[in-house]
This record gives structure tokens, sequence and C-alpha cells, in this order.
């Protein structure tokens, strides 16, 4: 239920500011009280959703601060993820099980599950469970923005020469190419807010 609700919000079924108290979600999904609870409370952690009790429980709203820290945060984390991962596992593109990799330059490079996917790769492979947690709430919420902003265009050349470098286990040309593609995202992901920023 918790993975339900989260793909909902990522995507933008669930847009900023929707309502989801325990009887709304009831009523869209038929969840029992005792598992939305849970999931609710999951995604309050995760920084998708806002809990206010004798309120109630709202999506998260998506501002361009925020936006811009969850950027910021996941550019650091995804450094210290290059730095410590194993120069064998150093391909430029995610190679977890299950994962759908996306090789820059391929024709869906250009929206953001791309791009997470592509430095979410060298989180994974550095094998750091709290910098995989960090990433995936960061990441979570960079694909909420990016969905409730219509955003695309993050394919640029900074992500083919990041997974060349991989290749190579290039580190500095690495780094150097992934501030640069962060740096894009973060012009693209610029926008107005969408959704009141909470009281």
């Amino acid at each position: 239920m918790r993975d339900h609700l989260r793909r909902e919000i990522v995507t933008g079924a669930l847009a900023p500011g929707s309502d989801l108290s325990e009887g709304r979600v009831a009523e869209l999904y038929g969840y029992p009280a005792a598992s939305i609870r849970t999931a609710l409370q999951a995604l309050e952690h995760e920084g998708l959703v806002i809990v206010r009790p004798r309120v109630g429980t709202t999506v998260h709203p998506v501002t361009p601060e925020r936006t811009a820290h969850a950027l910021h945060a996941l550019r650091a984390v995804v450094e210290t993820a290059v730095r410590i991962a194993p120069p064998r596992s150093r391909p430029g593109r995610l190679d977890a099980p299950g994962a759908r990799p996306r090789v820059p330059g391929t024709a869906d490079a250009s929206g953001i599950a791309a791009f997470l996917d592509l430095y979410t790769g060298a989180v994974e492979r550095s094998e750091n469970a709290y910098l995989r947690r960090f990433a995936s709430q960061l990441a979570a919420h960079l694909l909420q923005a990016a969905s409730a902003l219509a955003t695309s265009g993050f394919h640029h050349p900074a992500a083919t020469e990041y997974a060349r470098a991989a290749e190579r286990g290039d580190t500095a040309t690495m780094l150097r190419s992934l501030r640069t593609h962060f740096d894009h995202a973060h012009r693209l992901l610029d926008p107005a807010s969408v959704g009141a920023e909470p009281g």
C-alpha cells in the first residue's frame, strides 16, 4: 500500500496538496485503517506527505526551495558514493536487480527517471545503506517535483561524459560531469512553486 501511494504521489496522480486523510484513502483505494496509518507514517518520514494532528494529511507541496535542497543533497550523496564505490563497480548506469537502466543518448534519456537512474546507480554500487536510503527519499521528491512541474529535458552532454568516465574509472571526470549535469537539472526545476507552502 505504501508503495502504491508513493507511486501515485511521485507520478502526480495525487497532486501536491491532495487530501490523504485515512477516510479519503479508504474511499479511494479501499485499504483498512491500520494499513493506511502505517503507510502514511512511512510517507511522512520520506517527506512526501504532511501529517497534521486533528487537521489531516496532505501530499507535500512542491516548492523551488525544497526541490533545490533535494537536488543539492542528492548531488552531495552521489559525489560521496562515487568517491567510495569500489573501482571495479563504476559503470555509468544503474545495474541493480530489477532496475530499468537508461543509457545516456537514448530516446528516454531526457526524463527525470533517466537522470536519477544514472546517478542513483552510483549510490547503489557504494553498498552504503544510509546513502541508499537518503538517495531514495531525495529521488522520490525530485520525481514528484518534475511531475508536478511537467519538467523534461534532463539529458545533457555531461551525462554521456559521466558514463564514459565511469567506464574508465575516472573519478575526477565523473565528479566534474555530474556537477555540470546537476546544475542543468537545477535550472530545469527552478520554476515557480506548485501548491501552497505548508502553514
